[in-house]
C-alpha cells in the first residue's frame, strides 16, 4: 500500500509538472551525455553481486516518465526525468533534472523514508575533481576510457564519491557516509562501494529498446 501511494503521488506531481510548461520561455534540456548515463526505458534491469558473500541483488525500472515544465524559482522550461525503481523491498524514485542551466543533477529518494535524498551524480561530467553545488557533496573522482567489472569490460566510465546512508531502514540507518559509484555509458551503474567495505558489481543487465 505504501508504494502504491508513493506511486500515485509521483503520477500527480508529473501530470502537474508538465501542465505548467510556459512556451515562450527559454527551454534548458538534460544533454544527451548525461541521458546516456541516468536515463533508462521501463523493463531495464541491473543484475549486482556482493564481492564478499556472493550475494545476490537486483534494480528493476517500473516506471519512467520525461517531460517539459516550468521552472518557477529558476525562471525557465527545465526538462526533468524521473524513474520508479524496484530495489528489493523498497521503490527508489529516481530523479534527473535542472539545478541551473549549466549543471544537471540524479538523486534518489528513498518511499521507506521520503526525507532520506541521496545525490550520486551530476553533469557537466568533466568536472573532475570538484563538488557539486547541491547538498550532498557529489564529486566525480575519476573519468577513464575502459573499465572491467566481473569479467566484462565498459566503456567510458565516470566515478563519483557521494553522501548517503547504507541501511534498508533508514530510521536505523548507519548515518551519512561517503561512498563510491562508478558508471558506464549506455549502462548505468556498474559498481558500488559503500564506506564500510561492502563492494556490489554488475554481473547481467538488459536495457530496453
Amino acid at each position: 500500500m505504501k508504494n502504491l501511494l508513493f506511486f500515485i503521488s509521483i503520477l500527480f506531481i508529473l501530470s502537474f509538472y508538465s501542465s505548467c510548461k510556459k512556451n515562450k520561455a527559454e527551454t534548458v534540456l538534460i544533454p544527451q551525455e548525461f541521458k546516456d548515463y541516468t536515463v533508462f526505458p521501463e523493463g531495464s534491469w541491473w543484475v549486482y553481486k556482493e564481492i564478499h558473500t556472493g550475494e545476490k541483488d537486483s534494480s528493476y525500472v517500473f516506471f519512467d516518465t520525461t517531460g517539459i515544465g516550468w521552472d518557477e524559482k529558476r525562471g525557465y522550461n527545465a526538462e526533468g526525468s524521473q524513474q520508479l525503481i524496484i530495489r528489493r523491498n523498497d521503490t527508489i524514485n529516481k530523479i534527473i533534472g535542472s539545478q541551473d542551466r549549466f549543471t544537471h543533477i540524479y538523486r534518489e529518494i528513498s518511499s521507506m523514508n521520503t526525507q532520506v535524498t541521496t545525490y550520486v551524480l551530476f553533469n557537466p561530467i568533466d568536472s573532475i575533481g570538484q563538488q557539486a553545488p547541491i547538498q550532498g557533496g557529489v564529486i566525480i573522482q575519476d573519468k577513464t576510457p575502459t573499465l572491467s567489472v566481473q569479467n566484462q569490460l565498459y566503456q567510458d566510465i565516470i566515478v563519483t564519491s557521494f553522501k548517503g546512508v547504507v541501511s534498508e531502514n533508514p530510521v536505523n540507518n548507519m548515518g551519512w557516509h561517503i561512498h563510491t559509484a562508478t558508471f558506464a555509458r549506455s549502462v548505468g551503474m556498474v559498481r558500488i562501494q559503500y564506506f564500510d567495505g561492502t563492494i556490489w558489481e554488475l554481473v547481467d543487465y538488459h536495457i530496453s529498446d
